[in-house]
């Protein structure tokens, strides 16, 4: 198997892609039930990105797909097809993170790094980190089985407080812990928010 042209964080790479790949792409978004997508802070500029996570060598980088403006045809060809291109930049690894499929009380998708704030009656603001992790939890067996007790690792998103890992819930009506949080921040950006439970 051959090597790939070596990738320059700086550059734009024009990939041509089908109205057909799209839409194969697109079909397998849905079937995954969720967006898959991370976030990362570039490294000349702090500015947060968003898109697909690509690795070169070590540096990891942040890839974004979007479509080009204009049909243009990267051959002599009569017919302009439209294509897509991606934008590599560079992103500093720490900051990373995937999105977890779920969404805060306003609509703002949650990603790995981010704090959330629950109101909780009688306490004021609980603030939660964000991680997707696994999570060992005991689980009463089943009737029949050998052990009443089992232990049980759960990998997903973690809501990290005050030294618990606790799992997203859903409540008697159906809502999620995370419809009724907030996004207040992220360790990156508001590190100070961390320091308070």
């Amino acid at each position: 198997m051959s090597k790939g042209p070596e990738m320059n964080p700086s550059e734009t790479y024009h990939v041509p892609l089908g109205e057909q790949k799209r839409e194969r792409m697109d079909e397998l978004k849905g079937k995954h039930g969720r967006e898959i997508k991370f976030r990362g802070k570039k490294v000349n500029n702090d500015v947060w990105v968003f898109g697909d996570l690509c690795r070169d060598k070590d540096i990891e980088m942040v890839a974004i797909l979007k479509k080009s403006s204009k049909p243009y045809a990267l051959s002599d060809s009569k017919e302009a097809e439209t294509y897509f291109y991606f934008i590599l930049m560079e992103v500093k690894p720490e900051t990373v993170g995937q999105f977890t499929g779920l969404k805060d009380k306003n609509g703002v998708e949650i990603f790995e790094g981010d704090i959330l704030g629950l109101y909780v009656r009688g306490e004021g603001v609980r603030r939660f980190v964000v991680e997707i992790g696994t999570v060992i939890r005991d689980v009463i067996s089943r009737h029949g089985f050998i052990d009443k007790i089992v232990k049980v690792a759960i990998t997903g998103v973690v809501f990290n407080w005050n030294g618990y890992q606790l799992l997203p819930c859903v409540d008697a009506e159906g809502l999620s812990d995370s419809e009724k949080m907030e996004v207040i921040g992220n360790k990156w950006d508001n590190p100070e928010l961390m320091a308070q439970g």
